[in-house]
């Protein structure tokens, strides 16, 4: 298109109709031209009325055209600038008792001696940084005097600051630090790449700190998987961040004991390991595997030492849960009706997920999920296999299948499991309903919670109930649900004929008698049938009530799959707290769970959770709410010592749990330091930046390599702007209105 632009047309009638608009004006004016001597009128004067008459019956043919003129405009804007300050503790020190901070060298280097220079040719975006990332401005800068942060991370704010920016990456990167990185991952040139593979430049200005340093060593940041389940591949992950002790070799040495019983801790049955471990830098990443073979408390104790430094040690203790119940998902048909359940399954850490799901054609999707990893994403993965997702099950769930895709499933596997008593959950589709020798098959006929003899497909919009049962029933008896149940939408009965089970329980009905959900208990097996097929439509009602349908499909999705695959035993729920770590450098912010040990509804659970410091004073914690019953917070100490974080609920008796950590007393910068400002140089050289000295700031500004930064963003709109609207047209249109009326006026023309 360019800058200068085209026409476009956007026709309110097809084109014929313009045509015959034109071709009728036309008519009439040649029709009016033949009567000229009926006039008396000279033939120029009839010819020239025809023209103009030709004239405005063409202007409004074009205004019928739509003609639209469109183009390109351009805008100058100033470019961006991201401004990163270091606020870590290092920061704070000085080079004498009367000299500025390292901190307040650099904010005054900036503002005095480079921001007058550069504050009307740039946007700019002030940061503080140390281990996290935190929107300033120039007037907070001016008025800190000592800055509160802990760890220096090079690296994660970096890349939160790019990421703040959205589709307009900055210009460049103006960094102020003193160079230490002692927090994560060590920083590299390609976090400053944008999305097009283009550098973005870093300029540092850097001034050293003047901390006296050691070689020592620190472990940190233990982490395991949220929750630990028995018998299944753990991975032991910590940090090991040296001080004076790069590039030196080392080892980590690992031992877990079980909690037998009081105060006995036994060691675990290969649970000792080492691994030769070389110090690649300021913080370095190391790991153990293994597995625990039951469950219960186990004491994790880490160990790294090198020649000639000084060693660390660590203990954790960690809650690690008997097992994981595998839920085996076949959808009908890919979508909302498929995603809400398995959404609702794998968000809960307790399950195993995994799905066969059809799509198009017959072809299954198949999907694994639940694996231990907190708020691990639904992955897609040829592996599996029909056979494969239906294995060593303990929850069948078949939603809306049709009877050729029943015939598909591996019958005699699911019959095995169902005899072993594994649950079931059968949800209406739009397709036929199963046939009961498919049923039979698979060994449900006589422990179903429902019976198909005499079921047929009768698709029809009714409303729903709850019965006098619900209120009693593990599946149903959440106060949410019951709070909504006189704004329960219109349902989707997909069958008819459906009788309960005689030992069965009727828990949501639809007018008219037939059941909408049905559950039973038949010896070791629980079933339930769900005969609405758009049932999980209640997550999206509009109106007030969108809330509170939302948390009652969650509510009812979360209690019946519990309910099935533990039954009632699920009832005595018991809230259990999970911390990131039990030994936490002092400025380090601490995340915590909690997670219930039981099937509480956790839309009316009633957290209270509580952190008790050193000096003894005990302050509540608000929670988040997540989905699956997960709630979790975050805290920072203030002060080195013991703190013991607490949560009850206080409506389920002796519901409680406590867990402390340990508040390092040593100062982070001073046990983990090392200022480097060959890795500043680095990072500037390879993303086409620059690295000054505090002292020469101003130089900034007339630094070639930095000239391109100073271009201006240039963005284009497209303007559209129709025909119709230009003054010049409508000029047009009046003077040939006037000419025609002047020559029918003056020779008293009809």
């Amino acid at each position: 298109m360019g800058l200068l632009g085209q026409w476009t047309f956007e026709p309110v009638a097809p084109p014929w109709v313009l045509l015959a608009v034109l071709g009728f004006g036309a008519g009439i004016a040649w029709f009016q031209y033949l009567r000229r001597e009926v006039y008396g009128v000279k033939a120029l004067i009839m010819k020239a009325l025809f023209g103009v008459k030709v004239a405005i019956f063409l202007v409004f043919t074009i205004l019928l055209a739509g003609p639209q003129w469109t183009r390109e405009a351009k805008q100058e804007r100033p470019p961006r600038m991201v401004v990163l300050f270091d606020v870590s503790e290092s920061m704070n020190s000085a080079e004498g008792p009367d000299q500025p901070t390292a901190f307040v060298k650099l904010r005054d280097a900036f503002l005095r001696r480079l921001y007058p220079l550069w504050q009307d040719r740039f946007q700019f975006r002030f940061y503080s940084f140390s281990s996290q990332l935190v929107s300033t401005d120039v007037e907070r800068l001016r008025e800190m005097t000592n800055v509160v942060g802990a760890a220096s991370d090079l690296r994660g704010p970096v890349m939160e600051a790019i990421s703040q920016q959205g589709a307009n990456p900055p210009a460049a990167i103006l960094m102020l630090t003193d160079g230490n990185h002692n927090w994560g991952p060590e920083p590299t040139s390609d976090i400053f790449r944008t999305e097009e593979d283009t550098p973005i430049p870093l300029i540092a200005v850097s001034t050293p700190s003047f901390g006296e340093l050691r070689k020592s060593l620190a472990i940190h940041q233990v982490t395991l998987p949220s929750p630990t389940f028995a018998r299944e591949p753990v991975e032991i992950r910590f940090q090991v961040a040296a001080s004076g002790a790069e590039n030196q070799e080392g080892e980590t040495k690992m031992k877990i004991e079980y909690n037998s019983e009081g105060d006995v801790w036994e060691p675990m049955e290969n649970g000792e390991a080492s691994k030769p471990f070389t110090l690649l830098g300021s913080t370095n990443l190391a790991s153990f595997g293994t597995q625990f073979p039951r469950g219960g408390r186990y004491r994790i104790q880490l160990e790294a030492s090198a020649p000639g430094v000084e060693s660390a040690s660590v203990v954790h203790e960690v809650e690690v849960e008997p097992g994981r119940w595998k839920v085996a998902l076949f959808a009908g048909v890919a979508g909302w009706r498929a995603g809400s359940l398995t959404r609702r399954i794998a968000y809960v850490p307790r399950y195993s997920l995994q799905a066969a799901i059809s799509t198009r054609g017959g072809s299954w999707v198949f999907l694994a999920a639940g694996l231990g990893e907190e708020d691990r994403k639904l992955e897609q993965t040829h592996l599996l296999s029909l056979e494969g997702v239906a294995s060593e099950a303990d929850l069948y769930i078949f939603s809306g299948l049709s009877p050729a895709q029943y015939q598909l499933l591996p019958a005699g596997m699911i019959k095995e499991r169902v005899e072993k008593g594994a649950a079931v959950l059968l949800v209406a589709g739009e397709e036929e309903p199963p046939q009961p020798s498919v049923l039979e098959a698979m060994g449900l006929s006589s422990v179903f919670a429902a019976d198909f003899s005499n079921a047929f497909l009768s698709p029809a919009a009714r409303e729903v109930s709850l019965t006098e049962a619900a209120a009693k029933h593990r599946a149903t008896k959440s106060q949410t649900l019951i709070a909504a149940a006189k704004s329960l939408p219109v349902t989707l009965q997909s069958f008819g004929g459906i009788q309960p089970a005689p030992d069965s329980e009727v828990l949501i009905r639809f007018l008219g008698g037939e059941p909408c959900l049905v559950a039973r208990t038949a010896g070791l097996n629980r079933s339930a049938f769900v005969g609405g097929s758009d049932l999980w439509r209640w997550q999206f009602q509009p109106g007030e009530e969108s809330r509170r349908l939302y948390e009652a499909f969650n509510a009812l999705a979360d209690n019946l799959i519990r309910w099935l695959v533990a039954g009632e035993e699920e009832e005595k729920g018991k809230p259990v707290l999970i911390l990131s770590q039990s030994r936490v450098p002092l400025g380090k912010s601490v995340d915590i769970g909690v997670q219930y040990a039981g099937a509480t509804d956790s839309a009316t659970a009633s957290i209270h959770l509580t952190v008790t410091d050193p000096n003894r004073i005990t302050t509540p914690l608000f929670v988040h709410s997540q989905p699956g019953g997960f709630f979790t917070a975050e805290y920072t100490p203030s002060d080195a010592g013991q703190y013991l974080f607490s949560v009850q609920d206080p409506s389920i008796p002796g519901a409680t749990d406590e867990a402390e950590i340990s508040v390092e007393p040593f100062s982070i910068e001073t046990a983990i330091s090392g200022a480097n400002e060959d890795l500043l140089k680095t990072l500037a050289a390879n993303t086409k930046g620059a690295w000054v000295d505090a002292d020469r700031i101003a130089d900034l500004d007339g630094l070639k390599q930095l000239e391109p930064i100073f271009e201006p963003r240039v963005t284009y709109r497209v303007l559209t702007e129709p025909l119709m609207s230009a003054p010049w047209f409508l000029l047009i249109l009046v003077l040939l209105f006037g000419i025609e009326w002047f020559l029918r006026r003056t020779h008293d023309l009809p």
